[in-house]
């Protein structure tokens, strides 16, 4: 299931949309509709799905995102798979990554963190946000 935007992107109601008076000061809400702008939902609960790869890459070499500035010639993939403390700037304002990300030839897919005994309501988020980062890459290759 596919949602309708308006014309400025956003959800309506959003800050963003053209329902929202422009004098308004509004709190920024933090869902990023932008980062889910194109996404196709799946289920009950709208989870953006992220479409499969063309063709399987196996990268030759990872590092995690907390030691990007480490890598001597940036061969590696980018990963996650640290404490969700490392990235959460990332997940903030992926766009302000874009230039300093594109120095990879690739990336996997965020991982917050997901535990069977954290509340539904916190693993349906922490899923949301995995799935709607990984759409807006603006890598070359995400896995």
């Amino acid at each position: 299931m596919k949602r309708k935007h308006l014309k400025t992107g956003a959800w309506p109601g959003h800050a963003g949309s053209r329902h929202c008076r422009k004098d308004r000061k509004v709190i920024d809400d933090g869902c990023h509709s932008e980062l889910v702008e194109n996404a196709v939902f799946e289920g009950i609960l709208e989870i953006p799905r992220i479409p499969p790869q063309k063709e399987m890459v196996i990268p030759k070499a990872l590092i995690p995102f907390s030691q990007r500035n480490r890598s001597r010639d940036f061969s590696e993939y980018l990963v996650f798979y640290e404490k969700d403390v490392n990235f959460a700037d990332f997940l903030r304002d992926p766009a302000a990554f874009a230039d300093d990300l594109l120095r990879f030839p690739g990336m996997i897919s965020p991982d917050c963190s997901l535990y069977r005994d954290m509340p539904l309501c916190l693993q349906v988020a922490n899923t949301y946000w995995n799935r709607s980062v990984g759409l807006s890459s603006g890598s070359s290759e995400w896995m």
